[in-house]
């Protein structure tokens, strides 16, 4: 009878002490992932220091994040649905690139550079007599930024973000980048260049999402947030703007190797200024 008590008694003993344990390991796992906020108020005064507010929520909580494997892409098809009922024909170029014409553009499937270049030659006086030739009064410049946003739409679907826009006299040249899930997806992007009365000039560079890789040591947002500062800092001083402001923070993918048909996209951090610039950073430094 003693026995059996006495190994009841060690058998609680042995959970008790496995809880203990296990409770110890979440908390310095909890404890390991978690940038304090002393951290956090740290990296917010050193932005502050050179006129950089921080308008938007830092996470504490350090994700654990994973590479992910891409594949090529289906160029023919993407070409095919954004030509939809039009009639086109169709040239094999050897044998990595497929040319198709549908009225007066003409749209080059790269299957060795995963993007499809896109040329209108109804545009194409506009682009050479364009160039100095006046500017885009607010109005046209509106018009062409929604005709640019609806281009690209049809390739990367309705989740996209504006990366930035420049324009030299009546030429209008936009780049977007899609999202999913709120996370920006760097490896799938247009270029499209405008003119007064539609889109000139477009490069589409596309891969699909294949699976999920192995898990990375990631570093705490604070770190990479004190690792953009010089070069936010060394961009103001050289465009000789006063101050400016942190407005958001995406998590995205950017590839970082490739063959042919595979590539390997690692996270990263972006952070979105309010004059319009973004900076990035991988995850790993």
């Amino acid at each position: 009878m003693k026995g059996k008590l006495i190994q009841t008694l060690i058998l609680i003993l042995l959970i008790g002490l496995n809880l203990t344990l296990l409770v110890l390991y979440l908390v310095e796992l909890r404890r390991t992932r978690l940038v304090t906020q002393e951290a956090v108020d740290r990296v917010v005064a050193l932005y502050e220091a050179e006129q950089v507010e921080i308008h938007t929520e830092i996470p504490q909580i350090v994700k654990r994040r994973e590479a992910i494997a891409l594949r090529a892409a289906d160029l023919d098809g993407m070409v095919v649905r954004f030509l939809g009922d039009a009639e086109y024909s169709r040239t094999y170029i050897y044998g990595n690139k497929i040319q198709y014409r549908s009225g007066t553009a003409v749209l080059m499937a790269d299957w060795g550079a995963h993007n499809i270049n896109y040329r209108d030659s109804a545009y194409e006086e506009n682009v050479e007599s364009s160039g100095s030739d006046g500017e885009l009064t607010e109005a046209e410049r509106e018009m062409l930024m929604a005709a640019g946003r609806r281009f690209a739409e049809k390739w990367l679907g309705e989740d996209i973000m504006m990366m930035s826009s420049s324009g030299v006299g009546q030429v209008l040249t936009m780049n977007f980048c899609q999202l999913q899930e709120g996370e920006l997806m760097y490896f799938n992007r247009v270029s499209v260049t405008l003119v007064p009365g539609g889109v000139r000039l477009a490069e589409i560079q596309y891969w699909d999402v294949d699976s999920d890789e192995t898990k990375i040591e990631s570093k705490p947002i604070d770190e990479l947030l004190y690792q953009m500062l010089p070069q936010v800092s060394a961009d103001m001083k050289r465009l000789q703007v006063e101050s400016d402001s942190v407005e958001e923070m995406l998590d995205g993918y950017e590839i970082i190797s490739y063959t042919r048909d595979t590539a390997i996209a690692y996270p990263n951090l972006t952070i979105v200024l309010g004059s319009g610039r973004y900076y990035h950073l991988r995850y790993t430094g």
